[in-house]
């Protein structure tokens, strides 16, 4: 059910006592917590492969890139996305950094710092707004890194996405 059709109905019981949106809600919050153990679940598996080496075009606990650990990670609970970092960018929808939490995808500028070319991702697993945690695989492997804390890293951010995690996966 879309946030549109909760609005909808939640209007149409304001003004007829007798519709019961009882059960919408507890749709709703069924979804949230679906998603909520989803991410978990991903950080936990990514987390896993702490230590791996950096390896391009890597997707495997031998060796990994930062696309590869995102595809490896979303894999491992059946769900397909882009095995390129500029594939991953076209996920979910643009958010203000701001507003990043954990589960979202930052994208980064590759070494060129001059170029405006994805060359990087990492998925935010704890924290918000610019003191986040990142999960990503760099040239130290796969590693956990807190954003506010990298001068290397902080010069190079593009853009942050919310992933639609329902287009994904099958959660419902």
């Amino acid at each position: 059910m879309n946030v549109f059709s909760i609005i909808v109905l939640s209007t149409l019981s304001w003004s007829n006592p007798e519709i019961d949106t009882t059960h919408i809600h507890s749709e709703v919050q069924l979804e949230c917590q679906i998603e909520e153990n989803l991410i978990d679940t991903l950080i936990s598996t990514g987390k896993q492969l702490l230590g791996t080496p950096y390896k391009y075009a890597g997707n495997t606990e031998k060796g990994i890139d930062c696309s590869g650990l995102l595809q490896y990670m979303f894999k491992s609970q059946g769900g397909e996305v882009a095995r390129t970092s500029r594939g991953l960018a076209q996920l979910g929808h643009k958010i203000d950094l701001e507003q990043v939490t954990k589960g979202d995808l930052i994208f980064f500028k590759g070494r060129n710092v001059n170029s405006n070319s994805i060359g990087h991702v990492a998925y935010v697993i704890e924290g918000s707004g610019k003191e986040v945690l990142l999960l990503h695989a760099t040239s130290r492997g796969v590693v956990v890194d807190k954003l506010h804390e990298s001068s290397y890293y902080k010069k190079r951010i593009l853009f942050a996405k919310r992933l639609a995690y329902e287009e994904i996966f099958d959660l419902l």
